[in-house]
């Protein structure tokens, strides 16, 4: 058997609780492997469980506050509110720094792109601790899919094993590939943070490469969980202290560690400014709002 339904919310949610140990999930797999002759994604589903307990480490701390998603005065301090799992309630959990990088805009100065979902947008899906600062960031249905740019130099980590699912661009069917994100490249950043760039229709990179700031990584798509054509972009901080650390947390799909406000260079409203992620705020699925452009020039590739 595959990933259940309940499974995969668990895989989104962060959660790991009541899971079989590892060990044992090992076995059965083996089993099962010889009778049923089973697909390699329930191995990534056992990997991965086990990776992110150590992608929590010394990153979430959640508080025994109760608040109320988008309703940043719900909670005291320096403290964000969060659900905590696939059961929709939320704690206050500490609020992470921003890494100290100032992020590209995803896609270049000619491309118009429109912000669909914003941190801490209660009608939205950004509610859980792995993706409270991510946003959604979409270019006009009516012209071809657009390049994805790497927003910093680091090291790839690649899933693209998924198929675009049937739709168009302004709406299309859904499916878990990727636990749910779909095709998805993480870009390993210095300190353990990490750029994800979700949804995507195919990648330009492979595991292990090296990326440069501004270079073409990937085409906006619409798999796995997207309903339409957009990327999801969001930084996390991962746990552990080491290089090896964070590799073997990324060596397994989907998210891992704690989504953190992160800084970024963009044109709005014509002017080129830096802004902080958790200060966005835009209609949600919205495509008439004014367009964003990329502040960085790019030669032609």
């Amino acid at each position: 058997m595959g990933q259940t339904k309940e499974q995969l919310q668990k895989l989104k949610d962060g959660r790991t609780n009541g899971i079989t140990p590892i060990k044992f999930q090992l076995v059965l797999i083996r089993r099962e492997m010889k009778i049923l002759g089973l697909l390699s994604s329930s191995l990534i589903f056992f990997s991965f469980t086990h990776a992110k307990d150590i992608s929590l480490m010394n990153t979430w701390k959640p508080t025994n506050t109760f608040c109320e998603i988008g309703n940043r005065l719900s909670c005291p301090g320096n403290t964000i509110c969060s659900k905590i799992d696939a059961s929709k309630e939320t704690k206050c959990g500490e609020l992470l720094e921003a890494p100290p990088i100032i992020f590209l805009f995803p896609f270049d100065r000619n491309t118009s792109v429109i912000c669909t979902q914003s941190p801490e947008n209660p009608n939205g899906t950004h509610g859980f601790k792995n993706m409270l600062f991510a946003i959604d960031l979409a270019t006009p249905y009516s012209k071809p899919a657009s390049t994805v740019r790497a927003s910093a130099d680091g090291k790839a980590f690649v899933f693209d094993q998924c198929k675009i699912p049937k739709g168009k661009p302004a709406k299309s069917e859904l499916d878990d590939c990727g636990l749910g994100l779909g095709n998805h490249i993480r870009i390993l950043h210095e300190g353990g943070y990490v750029s994800f760039y979700v949804h995507l229709e195919k990648s330009l990179v492979k595991t292990g490469d090296n990326v440069k700031a501004g270079q073409g990584i990937g085409v906006e798509g619409w798999t796995g969980q997207a309903g339409h054509r957009h990327l999801h972009w969001d930084v996390n901080k991962l746990g552990g202290n080491t290089q090896a650390d964070w590799e073997k947390i990324l060596s397994n799909p989907g998210w891992g560690g704690i989504s953190v406000p992160y800084y970024f260079r963009v044109v709005i409203n014509e002017k080129e400014q830096v802004v902080n992620s958790k200060d966005i705020k835009c209609k949600h699925d919205d495509m008439n709002q004014k367009p964003w452009k990329g502040a960085q020039v790019l030669k032609k590739e």
